[in-house]
């Protein structure tokens, strides 16, 4: 029994899922004008007089000096009008931005866990009816899919539960880790969902549910597994694929999340599996589900 609660309380811990203006003046010397003189001598016996036009003093207006507008920065979180027409890397750029914004500010809001075992079974005599009922038995204790609700207050730390694990943001996605992006309007708000490609033994943190979600690598589920526990396993004979990653954002017109969600599905394969001298193939099915609400900005 102690073999089984290990192998089920690590695959509950598996997941915690979770973007010069140059200003150029052209200076011309100018050749001011100038009057040419000339003087003429006439042989006569009297000389004529010099004249000259009298010597205007001109006096320069002052220049007037404009004081320069000043004007309020604009709203980087706030979502463009056409965001929808955007381009599927401007769209994601936003996405990030506004995911990372609640990372940074620490909004309150309600966070609804729900983690279910779909299926788990066990082949050799592991896989037997007595055996996988007692499985199914433990499988509903630990994870029957209830939901969890967990409520957060404005300031505290975000970490671990919002989004991705990583320190330093809470999404990074790229083009290439998603299968596609959609932004629809609803009144003034837009809600924006990703997709997250399907991905067999995930890395971290290069790994395309590693910049949105908390994962595990093959090589640490099965430490935690075999930890403590008569049990022994490969990695290499180990596979875990995740499959239909999403996340979803609702964004206010300043750019404030107030509504979110995400998740994903699990198949956990792992061949050659030795409990004390028993031999077996084990398979499991697992989804996690997260809602985020009541956000306080």
């Amino acid at each position: 029994m102690k073999k089984i609660i290990a192998l089920i309380a690590a695959i509950a811990m598996i997941f915690s899922l979770g973007a010069v203006l140059t200003a150029c003046r052209n200076g011309n010397d100018v050749d001011l004008p100038y009057d040419e003189y000339t003087t003429e001598y006439e042989y006569t016996t009297e000389y004529e007089e010099e004249t000259t036009e009298p010597y205007e003093e001109t006096t320069a207006e002052p220049e007037t000096t404009t004081e320069p507008e000043v004007t309020e920065p604009e709203n980087p979180y706030a979502p463009p009008e056409n965001l929808n027409q955007l381009s599927q890397a401007d769209q994601l750029a936003f996405f990030n931005r506004v995911v990372n914004r609640v990372h940074r500010e620490r909004p309150g809001h309600t966070q609804v866990q729900t983690l279910r075992v779909e299926n788990m079974n066990f082949t050799g005599a592991v896989g037997t009816a007595p055996i996988q009922a007692i499985i199914n038995g433990v499988v509903n204790r630990l994870m029957p899919g209830q939901p969890e609700t967990r409520v957060r207050t404005r300031g505290q730390d975000i970490q671990y539960y919002w989004m991705s694990n990583a320190s330093g943001y809470a999404s990074n996605l790229r083009a290439q880790d998603i299968s596609r992006i959609t932004s629809t309007r609803q009144g003034e708000n837009w809600v924006i969902e990703v997709r997250v490609r399907e991905e067999v033994n995930p890395t971290r943190p290069g790994g395309h549910h590693a910049r949105i979600a908390g994962i595990q690598t093959r090589e640490e589920l099965l430490a935690e597994i075999t930890d403590g526990a008569p049990i022994t396993a490969n990695p290499e004979n180990a596979t875990v694929t995740y499959r239909n990653g999403y996340a979803r954002v609702t964004v206010n017109a300043q750019g404030q999340v107030i509504a979110a969600a995400k998740g994903f599905d699990v198949h956990a394969q792992a061949n050659d599996v030795r409990i004390t001298i028993i031999r077996t193939n084990a398979t499991i099915y697992q989804s996690s589900r997260w809602t985020y609400s009541n956000f306080g900005w």
